[in-house]
């Protein structure tokens, strides 16, 4: 099964420090693709989380952090690049 999960675009994944909800969606990534399911992550490009991984943002803003326009950007590019995926797991 093809899986996607998706991020909000503040910390990487997973985490270098704080950060509960990345931590959580490494782990759920590496167990998914240990069981064989096709695991997709977006998040951001400095996430090194061991699956398949895209990313609108290069890095995380996190001065940024709440901004809702910088967080609609990651969640449209995220849905259009999972697209192909059979269910898509958001944690934005």
């Amino acid at each position: 099964m093809k899986i996607g999960l998706l991020v909000a675009p503040w910390l990487p994944v997973p985490p270098k420090a704080y950060g509960g909800i990345e931590h959580a969606v490494d782990v759920l990534a590496r167990g998914l693709a240990e069981l064989g399911h096709e695991v997709h992550l977006h998040a951001t490009s400095d996430s090194t989380c061991p699956v398949r991984r895209s990313a609108t943002f290069g890095s995380a803003p996190r001065w940024r952090m709440g901004h809702s326009s910088l967080e609609m950007r990651q969640v449209i590019d995220g849905y259009e690049r999972l697209g192909d995926c059979n269910i898509i797991h958001d944690h934005t």
